[in-house]
């Protein structure tokens, strides 16, 4: 799933988020921000396994930035097992970004 966040639940690279355990990061915010303010997420994209590809239409887009209310996009993936040390992990999302408004 991609989310579109005011801030994203850690600044690290990758972090585990969601309610899996007391050490998970929320997707969008911190667990203080939440709780003081409520810190919204909303679903830009979601997914599912053997789902067809996604291309939005010539012209068609979502702004991010600005005066927006997405600051930040957030990729989350939800795996059914772990993977093996010789397994290759082949998802993906491609964004095509643009300056135009």
């Amino acid at each position: 799933m991609i989310y579109g966040c005011q801030v994203p639940g850690s600044l690290a690279e990758t972090w585990r988020c969601g309610d899996h355990s007391e050490t998970d990061a929320p997707v969008c915010g911190s667990v203080g921000d939440i709780r003081r303010h409520g810190m919204p997420k909303k679903i830009v994209y979601a997914w599912a396994l053997d789902a067809p590809e996604k291309e939005l239409p010539e012209g068609v887009g979502l702004r991010v930035g600005g005066d927006t209310d997405i600051q930040y996009l957030v990729l989350q993936l939800h795996y059914k097992q772990k993977s093996t040390d010789n397994q290759l992990d082949h998802s993906g999302v491609i964004l095509k970004v643009t300056d135009k408004s």
